[in-house]
């Protein structure tokens, strides 16, 4: 979609690099497709329902804009990007910003909550990274 974000920005793009099967599972998805055609046929209402699906199979709440707080937060607990990287993912112009999403605490409490499997089966995929 070429519309503007709230910071005015139209022609960013979000680096998806974790987990390491993600890049070359979407350049399949991608081969021999149109050109920006789009990956998934799915509308949002669509989108929340299987969301919701997957979030009762795993016995978790969570609503998809929480992922914007996590991956935040997981970056910086793991160090594995800087803040400027992180503002320039989260296509925030402000490090106040940063900070409001970025609270590696609240990812650490969300984990202890998890169900056992769960919480084993969301660090073997983190481990696996």
């Amino acid at each position: 979609r070429f519309e503007r974000s709230k910071t005015g920005v139209s022609d960013d793009a979000i680096v998806l690099d974790r987990p390491d099967w993600l890049g070359p599972f979407l350049m399949e998805l991608k081969r021999g497709r149109v050109p920006l055609a789009p990956l998934f046929n799915l509308d949002l209402a669509s989108g929340n329902k299987l969301w919701d699906i997957a979030c009762h199979k795993l016995r978790v709440k969570a609503h998809r804009y929480q992922l914007r707080h996590a991956w935040a937060s997981s970056d910086m607990l793991a160090r594995r990007r800087t803040v400027g990287e992180i503002m320039a993912r989260g296509r925030w112009a402000a490090i106040k910003s940063v900070r409001r999403y970025a609270k590696g605490g609240s990812v650490q409490k969300a984990a202890e909550r998890l169900a056992p499997g769960v919480r084993l089966f969301c660090q073997d995929l983190f481990a696996s990274q």
